[in-house]
């Protein structure tokens, strides 16, 4: 509304900017967040291999029969 009244009179348009700062994170979180980005990628994975498993239903369902 002040930015219309200004047009209207004719007075110097004011802009305002604002600058809004946050802290950079924690070291904690940093650690955090890497460990949780390890574990997404399979880093900490544990088993053997899964070549051995049927690859479509149709081999599932002769799998399971025999």
């Amino acid at each position: 509304m002040g930015f219309m009244s200004d047009m209207i009179r004719g007075l110097p348009l004011t802009q305002q900017s604002q600058t809004m700062y946050a802290p950079p994170p924690s070291m904690l979180s940093q650690v955090a967040g890497a460990g949780f980005a390890a574990k997404g990628l399979g880093m900490f994975a544990k088993g053997g291999s899964v070549n051995d498993r049927p690859a479509g239903l149709a081999e599932l369902a002769i799998h399971n029969m025999g």
